[in-house]
């Protein structure tokens, strides 16, 4: 009998020990380890959060030559954009063609002006995160292509050329072509102009041709402006260039 009570104590003692073991196991899995895998989660997340402290840091002691260097970079955008017009409409190209035709004798043949076309295109979501004050909305890069048929001789072709330089707005000249005609005894073809101008820029619109400098009758367009008023309050007549 004595040996039975030792044997079911000793038994008693090991269901006790093992369910210890099973009650720490447990805890081990439940808790501990969670916690742990918690406390590395912060560990990391306090370390990245140093990190990002570190940068702030950084970048508040430098905090005004960062506001300099926004503000020159604000500066050469808007020098960039400052030569473009905001739109190209048809007085423009006709102001154009007055300023080559003041600048050499020869004789229109046809002028025309395209339809407007986007080149390239910054959305408003890429303006938008680059923060800047003046620039909220989508940027557009536009041109209107201009074509100029004359009939003309190389000399005065020259002087037309350097008229487009003299005046043109923000463009550029994309292709001259010119064949000799027998029956003009002269060179005739085209100038092609493309005006090129941005839409988008808040604060930027449209400056209208001063047409006053240009007026004309209906049978010649190209007549050389009217002259401002002299100190005398006298104002010369127009003259009409001669073709």
């Amino acid at each position: 009998m004595k040996d039975n009570k030792a044997a079911n104590a000793k038994n008693i003692m090991l269901y006790v020990i093992l369910l210890c073991l099973l009650a720490i196991l447990a805890f081990y899995l439940l808790v501990y380890q969670k916690m742990t895998e918690k406390t590395e989660t912060l560990k990391r997340e306090n370390a990245t959060l140093k990190t990002r402290v570190a940068e702030l840091s950084k970048y508040y002691e430098n905090h005004e030559m960062y506001e300099t260097s926004i503000k020159d970079m604000e500066e050469e955008i808007d020098r960039i954009f400052t030569p473009y017009p905001a739109d190209v409409k048809e007085e423009d190209a006709l102001v154009l063609a007055y300023d080559m035709y003041n600048a050499a004798e020869f004789k229109y043949k046809a002028i025309s002006l395209g339809s407007r076309e986007a080149l390239r295109t910054i959305e408003q979501d890429v303006v938008e995160a680059a923060g800047l004050e003046k620039y909220k909305n989508a940027i557009i890069f536009a041109t209107r292509t201009a074509s100029y048929t004359d009939v003309i001789d190389y000399y005065n072709l020259k002087d037309t050329i350097k008229a487009i330089a003299d005046n043109a707005k923000k463009g550029t000249i994309n292709n001259i072509t010119y064949v000799y005609s027998e029956s003009e005894n002269a060179l005739e073809g085209t100038v092609s102009y493309t005006f090129d101008f941005v839409k988008g820029i808040d604060g930027k619109v449209y400056e209208p041709v001063p047409t006053f400098k240009y007026k004309a009758g209906v049978e010649d367009i190209f007549k050389i402006p009217v002259e401002e008023e002299t100190e005398e309050g006298n104002t010369n007549n127009e003259e009409t260039v001669s073709q």
